[in-house]
């Protein structure tokens, strides 16, 4: 339960500092940024939560981006890349940029991603692509986000 309210805490609308889940860090940037840094290993209920979450900020945000630091990413179990697949986030997603991940982690991720698209009821595939730096993710985020207008409704 711990990991849960942290986790709504950073992703609270107006929050801007880091909270922790687990070993990993993450930050909502308005209007519609979710920052997420991942040390280490990645468990099936902080994905879970993770997910959870930010579905409920994106039906305030009207669509989130999500910039993902995967440069000190550990191991994610099958069991975490299952709940990945199961609890996919096409239709909440405006377009996710990643940064720092290897080759063997760039596959992994892909490949889930691609599962969770089969898998999910055709709600939209949102844009993913990954990148060198932070600067460079952050650059192309600019390019592809929808403007304030297209966002939605926000609290």
């Amino acid at each position: 339960m711990m990991e849960q309210d942290t986790i709504d805490t950073a992703l609270s609308a107006g929050r801007s500092g880091w909270q922790r889940l687990g070993a990993h860090s993450i930050r909502f940037e308005a209007p519609d940024l979710v920052f997420l840094r991942v040390v280490g290993d990645v468990s099936p209920d902080q994905l879970t939560h993770l997910f959870a979450a930010l579905r409920r900020l994106s039906s305030r945000a009207g669509g989130v981006c999500w910039l993902i630091d995967m440069t000190h990413l550990g191991e994610m179990p099958l069991a975490t890349r299952k709940a990945a697949r199961w609890h996919g986030l096409d239709g909440q997603l405006h377009a996710t940029a990643m940064f720092g991940a290897s080759l063997l982690q760039r596959a992994m991720a892909t490949l889930t991603i691609h599962a969770g698209r089969l898998s999910n009821r055709g709600n939209g595939h949102h844009k993913t692509r990954f990148f060198t730096s932070e600067s460079e993710a952050r650059a192309w985020l600019d390019g592809v986000r929808p403007t304030p207008h297209q966002l939605g409704p926000t609290e």
